[in-house]
């Protein structure tokens, strides 16, 4: 048999009493560990006081929530003189059930509880008493409860909220985090609510990046400083994130701001065009206009980039002599033949009285609008106001 010693030791944050053995049969009392208030009165030997095996629900409800400590109040006592002293000492401090005291015993005492049997009485007498701010949970702490999807605002206790919403995660709320789309307004600040409501997406996500990145549009020269979320807000489609890892230079157009100063603009906009193209031809050749006789020396890339015109056709092995009246110049028999360019000279007559001399091509480049094959391969005498006077 064992009872505490006043020289206990603090464990786990309770009070953990020394023991020592005891005689015969002992009463002891238990108390709230946080406020020392005794809840039970009990008689026993061996090590009674401090089991927990065969406690009321009642008993486990302020134990779980208060903890207890346990206090031997008489020792070396016949059975007869504990089951006195009990009642002695339950009639003191009073039973919670008959509204008497604090209490949590079933019974005045004096004839143990083995056996014992719940009266309807004593079922509802605990029950009702054990409701509300006498539960063992009850807090009188207010707090504001707030439904983000509903907008619903409650400013109640923590019990009275339980009773209410059963499956709401209280402890979690209490550390900053929603349960069942609810939260507490004094766990959390504006920005911690604007996280949660986004569901912790965007800027609110743990791995977005603060860094700001400073953008350029290569054909306005507009720039935009920003985060990879606000620039993909403001921009949608820009591949941002291809832009800082590195897997892309350009997108949509705009390119990070250091890229300029290690590629030039031509190379961002067509990284692969003109010399930079693998299938770069290094020569340069000799280019003439059959129209105008104009002539131009340089690489391809360079005859394209100027003149806007595609001359692959001119160099594959289906040959074409002519591109849009170009050709290459060691060429220009060829693509006259070929190409049954008609270099006369015509007069054409308009019925205003307006009159041309020159070639169909000329005459072509100074009226849009006129048809001259119609005049000369279609036997039309007349297209769009247009004749041809005849030699």
């Amino acid at each position: 048999m064992w009872y505490n010693n006043p020289l206990g030791e603090i464990l786990g944050g309770f009070l953990v009493l020394k023991r020592r053995k005891l005689e015969k049969f002992y009463i002891y009392l238990h108390k709230t560990a946080d406020t020392l208030e005794t809840f039970y009165v009990g008689k026993g030997k061996d090590n009674r006081a401090w089991s927990t095996r065969g406690r009321s629900k009642f008993w486990s409800r302020v134990k779980d929530r208060h903890g207890y400590i346990v206090e031997i109040v008489s020792t070396g006592l016949s059975e007869q003189e504990a089951f006195l002293k009990e009642k002695e000492l339950i009639k003191f401090y009073g039973r919670r059930d008959k509204n008497q005291g604090n209490l949590v015993n079933l019974t005045d005492g004096g004839e143990g509880v083995g056996g014992f049997i719940w009266s309807e009485e004593s079922k509802t007498k605990f029950k009702e008493f054990f409701k509300g701010e006498n539960h063992p949970n009850y807090r009188k702490d207010i707090f504001t409860f707030y439904n983000f999807t509903t907008d619903v605002e409650i400013r109640t206790t923590r019990f009275l909220f339980k009773q209410e919403y059963p499956k709401i995660d209280f402890d979690a709320m209490l550390t900053g985090i929603s349960s069942k789309n609810w939260v507490v307004m004094e766990a959390v600040d504006e920005a911690r609510l604007e996280a949660i409501i986004s569901g912790f997406s965007g800027k609110y996500n743990h791995h977005a990046d603060p860094t700001l990145y400073t953008i350029v549009n290569l054909e306005t020269e507009e720039k935009f400083l920003g985060t990879r979320i606000e620039i993909c807000n403001r921009y949608n489609g820009l591949n941002i994130n291809g832009l800082v890892t590195g897997t892309q230079r350009v997108s949509k157009g705009w390119t990070l701001i250091e890229n300029l100063e290690k590629y030039s603009k031509d190379f961002l906009i067509n990284p692969t065009g003109g010399d930079r193209n693998t299938n770069f031809d290094p020569i340069e050749y000799s280019f003439t206009n059959l129209r105008t006789g104009e002539v131009f020396i340089g690489t391809r890339n360079a005859f394209e980039k100027k003149y806007k015109i595609k001359v692959i056709g001119l160099f594959n092995e289906r040959k074409q002599y002519s591109v849009k009246y170009w050709c290459l110049t060691e060429n220009t028999k060829d693509a006259i033949e070929n190409a049954k360019l008609d270099f006369n000279v015509y007069t054409f007559i308009h019925k205003s009285g307006i009159t041309f001399t020159g070639t169909r091509f000329e005459f072509k480049k100074t009226y849009p609008e006129a048809r001259p094959s119609r005049l000369l391969n279609e036997g039309y005498s007349q297209s769009k106001g247009w004749s041809i006077l005849l030699q």
